[in-house]
C-alpha cells in the first residue's frame, strides 16, 4: 500500500496524515503546540517542538504497522509569514517569531521610508509583521544571533524540511507574505537586500509546492532515507486548494485559530485595504485573503470563560438558545482586527446587556459576532452581489454545528463543510505529491476526482433567523465606529 504523508504545522497544533491513491486518510493524528506570549505583544514559538511534535507523529505510523518504505512522498504545509534564523547545524539561533508578531513596527517604518514601490512590487501592504523588517529588528537588538544565522527560514514546515533533508527552502505562497518577494516574478527582491546592507546568502531557495526540496538523510523521523520531500506550500494555499478554490471566482472561509476569507483571481487589486495577495498554490493565478485574527480563538476564550473549557456544554447553551434582537450584540476584536477593520488596537465589547441576559445568551452572541464580521469581510472583498451563493467553510471550527447553522444564517446563503474539514489543509497540500508521483495528471485532476469527491454538510440559512440576523447586522457594523475612539485613547 503506497501513501503520501502529508503535515500542516499551524499555530495551535501539528496534524499528520497517511493520505493513498483514491484520497482516503490513514492514521490522522493531532498534537497541540505552545504559544509563548512575551511583554510588548511579542508571539513565538520553539521550532524544536514543531520537530518533536511531528516525530511523534511518525513513531505512531511505525508503531501501527506503517512500512516507511510504503510512504512514497513527504509534502507539508504550515504558518506562514514566521522569522525561523537557524545556524549552519539545522539548530534554531532564537525562538521563531510569529506572524501575529509586530515588533518590528519602527523597522517598517524606515524601510517603508527607504525602498521605493513596495506595494507595486509585493503585491501586498508593510508592516511590522513581514518577515522583512523582522530581520532587520533581529540586527538592531540581536547582533550576535544575526551573525550565528545561516538561513532565514519563513514557514513552521520549511524547519521541518530543514530537519529531513538539510535543504533551506521556501515557497512562493509563503514568499508573497515576507514582504521582499516579487509577486509577479517570484523572486526576491536581492537588491533590496543590499540597500538594507543584509546577507542575501541567508534567504532560502524558493522552490514551487511540487519540486522537491531534497531527500530524507540518515532515516531523519524514521522515514526511509531517500524519500522525496517537497517544498509543500504555505497554509493558505493547501487549505485553498484543499477547498477546491482552483477557478477564478471561487472561493472559501477558514475557521482555525484565527481565519481568512479567500477568492481566486487572475489580477492582483489594492482596492480594498488589508487584503492580502498570494500565489496560488497552482502558480497560475492569485489568492486575494482578507486575514481575520478573531475566530476560533474567540471561540476558546468564550468557552473557557462561561464554561470552565467544557466545548460541549457551551455548545448545548447555544442550542438552548435562538436568534434574537433582544439579546447581547458581542464585538470580536479580542486581538486586534485585520478584517473587516483594519486596527490593532481594537478591542471587544458586549452590547444590550440586561438583568435578563443570560450566560447562554453571551455564548450565542460570540459565536454570533465571529459570524457578522466574517460576512462583513466577505461583502468587503466580494460584495453584496454575492449574498446567495454557497460557499465552503472549513477548519477546526466548523466542529461546531451550532456555529456553522449560525454562519449559514446570518450569511444568508448556504454552507458546505467538508467531512473531516480541519484536515483539509493537509489533504490539499498532498495535491503536490500526487502529482509529483503522476497519481493525478495536474492541479485540475486532483481537484475533480479527490477534492470534489469528499462528502459534504450543508446548512442552509433558516428563515426566521436569517430574517433577524440581517436586522442584527445593521447595528454590528455600525458598532465598531461608535466605540473604536474610545478602545483607541490611551487615557492621555
Amino acid at each position: 500500500m503506497e501513501n503520501i504523508a502529508a503535515f500542516d504545522i499551524g499555530t495551535t497544533n501539528i496534524k499528520g496524515v497517511l493520505i493513498e491513491k483514491d484520497g482516503s486518510y490513514r492514521l490522522p493524528l493531532t498534537h497541540s503546540l505552545r504559544t509563548i506570549f512575551g511583554e510588548g505583544g511579542t508571539v513565538e514559538q520553539d521550532p524544536n517542538e514543531w520537530w518533536e511534535k511531528l516525530c511523534s507523529i511518525t513513531v505512531n505510523w511505525w508503531g501501527n504497522g506503517v512500512e516507511p518504505d510504503s510512504i512514497k512522498a513527504i509534502v507539508m504545509s504550515g504558518q506562514m509569514q514566521d522569522f525561523i534564523p537557524i545556524d549552519h547545524t539545522g539548530n534554531p539561533v532564537r525562538p521563531a517569531i510569529l506572524y501575529s508578531d509586530g515588533r518590528a513596527k519602527a523597522q517598517a517604518e524606515f524601510i517603508d521610508k527607504t525602498l521605493p514601490f513596495i506595494q507595486e512590487k509585493t503585491g501586498n501592504h508593510f508592516d511590522g509583521t513581514m518577515v522583512l523588517p523582522k530581520i532587520c529588528w533581529l540586527v538592531e537588538h540581536e547582533q550576535a544571533t544575526y551573525e550565528k544565522t545561516a538561513a532565514f527560514l519563513v514557514n513552521a514546515k520549511d524547519f521541518a524540511i530543514y530537519k529531513l533533508t538539510g535543504q533551506a527552502v521556501a515557497d512562493p505562497v509563503t514568499g508573497a507574505t515576507t514582504g521582499m518577494m516579487d509577486l509577479h516574478k517570484k523572486e526576491w527582491l536581492f537588491e533590496w537586500f543590499e540597500q538594507l546592507g543584509l546577507d542575501e546568502s541567508k534567504l532560502p531557495t524558493l522552490l514551487s509546492p511540487n519540486s522537491v526540496a531534497g531527500e530524507v538523510l540518515h532515516g531523519a523521523g524514521g522515514f526511509a532515507t531517500g524519500t522525496p520531500v517537497l517544498s509543500g506550500s504555505g497554509d493558505a494555499g493547501a487549505t485553498s486548494m484543499g477547498a477546491g478554490v482552483l477557478n477564478t471566482g471561487s472561493k472559501y472561509a477558514y475557521i482555525g485559530s484565527t481565519g481568512w476569507v479567500a477568492y481566486a483571481t487572475e489580477s492582483v487589486s489594492q482596492a480594498e485595504k488589508g487584503v492580502f495577495h498570494l500565489v496560488h498554490f497552482s502558480e497560475e493565478s492569485y489568492l486575494a485573503i482578507a486575514p481575520i485574527l478573531n475566530a476560533g480563538n474567540v471561540h476558546r476564550w468564550a468557552v473557557e470563560q462561561f464554561m470552565n473549557g467544557n466545548y460541549s456544554a457551551f455548545e448545548q447553551a447555544v442550542n438552548e438558545t435562538k436568534a434574537s434582537e433582544t439579546t447581547p450584540l458581542f464585538l470580536p476584536y479580542l486581538n486586534g482586527e485585520r478584517f473587516p477593520v483594519q486596527d490593532m488596537n481594537a478591542s471587544g465589547s458586549f452590547m444590550n446587556l440586561k438583568g435578563t441576559t443570560t450566560k447562554e445568551d453571551l455564548c450565542r452572541s460570540v459565536l454570533e459576532g465571529v459570524a457578522f464580521a466574517l460576512r462583513q469581510t466577505m461583502e468587503l472583498l466580494l460584495g453584496e452581489a454575492n449574498d446567495e451563493v454557497p460557499f465552503t467553510l472549513i477548519g477546526g471550527g466548523t466542529k461546531s454545528e451550532a456555529w456553522c447553522q449560525i454562519i449559514a444564517d446570518v450569511c444568508g446563503r448556504a454552507v458546505h463543510v467538508p467531512e473531516d474539514a480541519d484536515f483539509i489543509p493537509s489533504l490539499g497540500v498532498a495535491a503536490a505529491g500526487f502529482c509529483h508521483l503522476n497519481w493525478c495528471a495536474n492541479y485540475e485532476d486532483f481537484n475533480t476526482r479527490i477534492i470534489q469527491s469528499i462528502p459534504k454538510k450543508i446548512y442552509n440559512p433558516q428563515e426566521r433567523s436569517q430574517e433577524v440576523y440581517c436586522r442584527l447586522y445593521k447595528k454590528f457594523t455600525r458598532l465598531y465606529p461608535l466605540v473604536q475612539s474610545w478602545t483607541n485613547d490611551s487615557g492621555g
